[in-house]
Formats: C-alpha cells, sequence, structure tokens
C-alpha cells in the first residue's frame, strides 16, 4: 500500500471478492456484497476502480451506475458521514486539462449520488488531475489505476437532517404596481406571480419572459420562477413598464413573513394609485403602455364639487380624466384613449365603439341632465357629464 496516504484505502470493484482488512471495521465487499460503511472512520479512501468515463468526458459509462447506486444506498444507511469526491486522471495530457476533466468528473459522481437520495451538504467534489498518482504512469495498467474517483471520509458526525421545505412566496401583478415590489427570500424559494388585475400582464426576470398572464376576475394565470443562486434580480411586467421590482436572492436564513392577498373591497387594482419610481425600465421589450404617468382621479361621488369645464375625457393608467366633467347645453365631449388597453363608453342609451390605444369616441349632449356612464371592458372605471349646468 502506498504510503501517500493516511487512513485506511480500500478499492471497491466487482470484478473479485476483496479481503477484509484487518485492524478495522471498515470492510471492502466481495463481488455482488452491499458496501458498509459504519465501520469507517475520517481519513479513510475507498477507492472506486470499476468506476468508468467516456473518453475525455464526465459522462458515467453504463456499467459504473450499479457501482454508484451501492455507494448511495451506503452513504443513505449511514447519514452520518460525510465525503469528499475526489477526481485523478493520469499523467497524458496537459495539466490543466486534466485538473477541469477530474473536476467535472468527480462533480458528475456527486449529482449522481444526489440524484439518488443522497444530500448534497454532506459531499463536495474536487478534481486533482494527475498531481497525487496511485501507481506509476509508465505502463498502462498504472495508468488506468490513477484515472480514479476517491471517496475520502470527511467526518462521521451527526446526520444531515433534510433541509425544511422553503416556503413559496406571491407577487401580485397589478396596473400600476407588483405587490410587493421588493422581495428577500431564501436560497431555494420558489416565487410565483400572479395577474390580479383585469388587465394582461407578463414577466420579464432574469432574461426570461413568461407567457402573456390573462385575467380571470382577481385569480388569473401566473408565473413562477425557483431561485437557486444568491443575488438581486430585477423584474418587471412585459406589457406595462411601470410594473416592476426586485426578488432578492441571500444564502442565509430569512425572517418569516406573511403573503397576504391584497384585498380592494369594491373595486378592483386599476384603480390603484399609481407607485411609480423615477427609474429607467429595466427592459423595452414591447412598446410602453402608460405614456402618461398620472395617478388616476379617483370614481366620482354624488354631489362631488369637482366639476371641471371642458369638452375632452382622456383615458390614462385605467381612470377617466377628469372623472366629472361640465359641458354647456349642446356641447360635445370626446373621449381619447391613451392607454395600452381597449375601452369602451356605456351610457344608459348608448355604447361606443370599442377604442384602442390612440382611438376616440365623441357624442354631442343636447338634453340638460346629468349622465352617468362607465367603460364596458374596465367596470371600475366610471364617470359622469353635466349637461347645462354651468
Amino acid at each position: 500500500m502506498k504510503t501517500l496516504y493516511r487512513g485506511l484505502l480500500l478499492t471497491l470493484a466487482f470484478a473479485s471478492p476483496m479481503p477484509a482488512v484487518a485492524g478495522t471495521q471498515c470492510q471492502a465487499p466481495g463481488p455482488g456484497q452491499p458496501i458498509e460503511l459504519s465501520g469507517c472512520q475520517a481519513g479513510d479512501r475507498l477507492v472506486l476502480h470499476g468506476l468508468n468515463f467516456e473518453t475525455a468526458s464526465a459522462q458515467l459509462s453504463p456499467g459504473s451506475t450499479r457501482m454508484l447506486e451501492q455507494v448511495a444506498a451506503a452513504l443513505r444507511a449511514s447519514p452520518g458521514i460525510l465525503v469528499n469526491i475526489h477526481g485523478h486522471t493520469d499523467n497524458v495530457g496537459d495539466a490543466d486539462y486534466n485538473r477541469e476533466l477530474s473536476q467535472f468528473r468527480a462533480e458528475a459522481v456527486k449529482q449522481f449520488l444526489v440524484d439518488l437520495g443522497v444530500s448534497a451538504q454532506r459531499m463536495q467534489a474536487r478534481g486533482f488531475g494527475k498531481s497525487d498518482p496511485l501507481a506509476d504512469n509508465v505502463t498502462a495498467a498504472g495508468r488506468a489505476q490513477n484515472r480514479r474517483v476517491e471517496l475520502v471520509l470527511a467526518g462521521t458526525g451527526a446526520p444531515v437532517r433534510a433541509a425544511a421545505p422553503v416556503p413559496p412566496k406571491t407577487v401580485y401583478m397589478t396596473t400600476f404596481s407588483a405587490q410587493p415590489s421588493q422581495l428577500t427570500v431564501p436560497l431555494g424559494t420558489t416565487v410565483t406571480w400572479k395577474n390580479y388585475d383585469e388587465i394582461t400582464h407578463s414577466v420579464v426576470v432574469a432574461n426570461e419572459k413568461s407567457q402573456r398572464l390573462w385575467s380571470a376576475g382577481w385569480n388569473g394565470q401566473t408565473f413562477s420562477k425557483t431561485f437557486d443562486k444568491p443575488g438581486e434580480y430585477p423584474f418587471q411586467c412585459g406589457v406595462h413598464n411601470d410594473v416592476h421590482g426586485k426578488i432578492i436572492v441571500v444564502a442565509g436564513p430569512v425572517a418569516e413573513s406573511s403573503d397576504p392577498k391584497p384585498t380592494y373591497t369594491g373595486h378592483t387594482l386599476s384603480g390603484m394609485p399609481s407607485k411609480l419610481t423615477t427609474a429607467a425600465p429595466m427592459h423595452q421589450h414591447e412598446p410602453q403602455a402608460h405614456s402618461v404617468h398620472a395617478a388616476p382621479a379617483p370614481a366620482p361621488t354624488a354631489g362631488s364639487p369637482a366639476e371641471v369645464a371642458g369638452d375632452a375625457v382622456l383615458i390614462r393608467n385605467h381612470a377617466f380624466s377628469p372623472a366629472s366633467l361640465a359641458v354647456p347645453l349642446g356641447g360635445q365631449v370626446t373621449w381619447r384613449n391613451q392607454d395600452g388597453g381597449s375601452h369602451t363608453v356605456v351610457f344608459a342609451d348608448m355604447v361606443s365603439e370599442r377604442m384602442s390605444s390612440g382611438d376616440s369616441y365623441s357624442r354631442s349632449f343636447d338634453t340638460p341632465g346629468v349622465y352617468e356612464y362607465r367603460c364596458g371592458i374596465h367596470g371600475s372605471m366610471r364617470g359622469r357629464i353635466s349637461v347645462g349646468q354651468i
């Protein structure tokens, strides 16, 4: 046995039986026998000869999976054992290339064991290239021994418990804001963006763009993303660029916070006051929907004194502006759609054609009185025309 190793060196193979090692409880298996790790101590090295890869690749060969299945079973049966997975190569080729290849191979073994139910927290992968030979590199047999992966027992502490599931988080997309606009979450959190509005939205985050999320009565379609790397992830709506925010992902614990669903009795979120910032939009994937960033006027109430003379009502930010307008008898009012969505104007006696962005609709008023109206698409949008009361 080579003196360069501290601790016990075992070769795990299936071609022939291996004898027990004197003076230790760490036993090498015979052919077809399970691997037993419960007697092994920190510093013991188990060489996985018979574990092979495709030439110049980190792709496991088909015959290698059986050994790793037994290694995974042994690690699952001994949850207190921590291991380092070391990759080694022979001396053929460039040193940097060999070191990189051995790293990839060690990581491939780790991932295979993770896929078989071994916690990634119990394993570390490292590639040494040709720097730590087990045999000489003069003969083909020696080079074959040096091309290997080892399990190095790093500790036998308390079992690593599975991490508690990370609770998901929700961001509600509205016409004028994302709620919350900034969200701090731990690694592994799945964030779901929900369309909580009367109009469509989409989500642009981390170089991904969702499909169009359609509305369905405050419970619209969703888009989800799991964040497994720390950092800051700005996001925005690809339809309404003023809806934007940021997800902050941290490696450590995050204080638990409630995830309340916004509720606004009696009207939809499209009537919310604007929460715009002066920050430039993160992306410009589609034409900006709201060219005028004014807070929507409140819906009119009975007896409101806010009567504004004029002959135009602008539709913007999902509101009529002004919401209450006084005109003389015989006056004409024109509604101009300066919003990103479609709208109609509905009176008790008539309904306009659907107006896309930039369209307009006009009506003359020859009879005095108060004319209440609304948008036929977005019912929370309401207004009033007072005729002959100037």
